[in-house]
């Protein structure tokens, strides 16, 4: 009892106003090997009241050198379930429950992704990273990323929404195509479900004016104004948090008259607001050029081509810079150089 309420009270001390919050907070934590391990181990210390552990993984031999959470006892036992028992040691007045399971599952359904305050990934599987991202996306629960590359780590706020939803959802095989994301039997995710097939159809009828001038304009004021609205006017969402402030596109499009598209080229500055919609716009049609030329030249019979994100791609990484600046000055995030975010995609590969 003693030991707990010492580390209570340095937990306290070094949080502060947050620590009230911390320990009434819920969240998920998704991967217990190499990274999960060390980041069981630093949110149960840091106090958070409720931590799910998700791991479809045994333990092997070759876990045991940096996987400390484990002993050689332990071998061919599911590393959540050993993980949870092991760390609960460091602080035993924090609850955590272990998933023996496959994050994919039905029983880890969109509502159930709702209920946490905060999601951490500690995968090293890019698909279920992928997976991960898509399903706080649509369940709007921030997921704090992280990796590994040789003997260093990197870890980062990041919401891969840019790259994994609306580039795809316009220049890519729609999201609503998805067999991951397909969990229309279960009842409790029938409405969200069809909230998420609204938009990406809304997204696939901007596709017909691809190749006109009007195309960039349109798929702003969808993505960027009318959504935006939307989503503001879900007043429960924005009672314990700063609301988005939606885009304007007619007072934007005038602060960007004097901007043209060579400032995509300043890649180690954060673009303005204004900039941002530049590069945007014109990354639109350069993208849309393409594709339509694509399909134009592509055999009779064939699948339709696609657009496929590439950091060294220029076109496809002015896009996604963009649009997640864009993104990001909505929900009052710091933008980003087009340098770190290509920096941030290459440490995610």
């Amino acid at each position: 009892m003693a030991a707990t309420l010492g580390r209570d009270r340095y937990a306290r001390q070094s949080l502060g106003s947050l620590h009230a919050r911390v320990k009434e907070s819920r969240v998920l934590m998704v991967g217990a090997g190499g990274i999960g391990c060390e980041l069981l181990k630093n949110l149960v210390l840091t106090g958070f009241g409720e931590i799910h552990v998700v791991d479809l993984d045994t333990i092997d031999l070759s876990n045991l050198n940096r996987q400390f959470l484990f002993r050689h006892e332990h071998i061919k036992k599911s590393k959540a379930l050993v993980a949870a028992e092991s760390a609960a040691k460091f602080n035993p007045s924090v609850q955590i429950h272990p998933h023996h399971a496959n994050i994919r599952d039905p029983q880890f359904s969109l509502n159930w992704f709702k209920s946490f305050a905060i999601v951490f990934n500690a995968l090293d599987n890019l698909d279920a990273r992928r997976y991960v991202n898509r399903m706080c996306l649509a369940a709007d629960v921030p997921l704090i990323e992280s990796g590994t590359t040789g003997f260093n780590g990197q870890v980062q706020p990041i919401k891969l929404w840019a790259k994994s939803y609306l580039f795809t959802e316009i220049f890519g095989t729609s999201e609503d195509d998805a067999p991951e994301l397909d969990h229309s039997e279960d009842a409790d995710n029938a409405e969200e479900i069809a909230k998420l097939r609204e938009e990406s159809s809304a997204l696939k009828r901007l596709r017909k004016s691809m190749g006109s001038e009007d195309f960039p304009r349109l798929v702003f004021k969808k993505v960027f104004e009318e959504d935006i609205e939307r989503l503001r006017s879900m007043e429960d969402m924005w009672k314990a948090r700063r609301p988005p402030e939606a885009l304007d596109l007619d007072t934007i499009t005038q602060q960007s008259l004097g901007t043209g598209p060579a400032i995509a080229q300043q890649d180690q500055v954060a673009w303005t607001l204004a900039e941002n919609y530049t590069v945007f716009s014109d990354s639109m049609r350069r993208l849309g050029d393409r594709l339509e030329e694509a399909r134009a030249n592509a055999d009779l019979g064939n699948a339709q081509p696609i657009l496929t994100f590439d950091k060294d791609d220029e076109d496809t990484l002015d896009f996604v810079a963009a649009a997640a600046n864009l993104r990001s000055i909505i929900f009052g995030i710091e933008s980003r150089s087009k340098f770190d975010i290509k920096r941030e995609y290459r440490l995610l590969r």
